[in-house]
């Protein structure tokens, strides 16, 4: 498939970006994390390369090919915004879609919320829109860990001690298996972009605990706001996600031109462990439009 890469200057440094394929429909990605890459979007080439789709991945500014910046006030939700709308404005993007997956879908409902007139669709890919529900999901899942799991993860909580070993073992075990990618082994692009993680970008926004968001989203709520967005929406939630499917859907709901997509067999990567009903549910979106 015919790939061009581009390198755009934002406030703040340069973001690459990479587009995938000539076709008519234009889908430009937003990778979550904070502070993951474009690299798990991978299989969107694959899935879709017989499709009418042309695809643009991009690391947003602080991710692994684009400048990471020292200065962490640039992490800020606001910046990212006007990041994307530089982004578009540079690639001439005109009656396009976005997915936003985990954090990309925070980012992707702030930016219809402020630039809806060019959106011919959006898909929130598992994210919940408002951080304070997220934060009572996570500690209901939270209790349902071993009682000898979860006196480790305080333990080491109290201690600050995110680092130590025991409990980055602790959260791929009960966290990232169970509730991440259900897959086993995990895919090659997963790690990678796993691997790539920039670290002050997650801190910066999220903070270092996966179990409660101490960063500058965590008061962030926009489910009542979603009645403002008339642009045609496509949710996608999964069963087994760290985002609960039950908001997801209230989230179509809410929305004036909203529809929801579950994978039954998902997680939150859940285009990896559930790929036929994500990759069917993005095509029916975009290609029976």
């Amino acid at each position: 498939m015919a790939e061009s890469i581009s390198k755009i200057k934002v406030e703040g440094g340069i973001v690459y970006a990479k587009t995938v394929g000539t076709g008519s429909k234009k889908l430009l990605l937003l990778h979550g994390g904070p502070g993951l890459t474009h690299e798990y979007f991978e299989n969107f080439t694959e899935q879709l390369k017989d499709q009418d789709v042309q695809l643009i991945y991009y690391d947003q500014l602080g991710s692994y090919f684009s400048d990471q910046p020292e200065d962490t006030s640039l992490y800020n939700i606001e910046r990212f915004v006007e990041e994307i709308r530089t982004l578009v404005t540079n690639l001439g993007l005109t009656d396009f879609y976005i997915l936003g997956h985990s954090w990309g879908g925070t980012l992707l409902i702030e930016y219809a919320l402020k630039y809806p007139t060019e959106l011919r669709g959006i898909i929130i890919s598992n994210m919940m829109s408002d951080f304070g529900a997220y934060q009572t999901y996570v500690e209901e899942q939270f209790s349902t860990f071993p009682e000898d799991v979860q006196e480790k993860f305080n333990k080491l909580i109290d201690q600050k001690a995110f680092a130590d070993p025991e409990f980055q073992q602790l959260v791929f075990q009960y966290w990232y298996t169970p509730y991440m990618c259900r897959l086993n082994p995990w895919p090659d692009a997963m790690n990678r972009t796993l691997q790539h993680l920039a670290a002050p970008v997650l801190m910066t926004i999220l903070g270092p605990n996966p179990f409660k968001v101490l960063g500058t989203l965590k008061n962030w709520n926009r489910y009542n706001d979603l009645k403002k967005i008339n642009t045609p929406t496509l949710v996608i939630g999964a069963e087994y996600d760290s985002m609960d499917a039950k908001h997801l859907r209230k989230m179509a709901n809410q929305l004036p031109n909203g529809t929801y997509a579950h994978c039954p067999n998902g997680s939150h990567f859940s285009m990896w462990d559930d790929t036929d009903i994500y990759f069917d549910s993005v095509k029916d979106f975009i290609l029976m439009d």
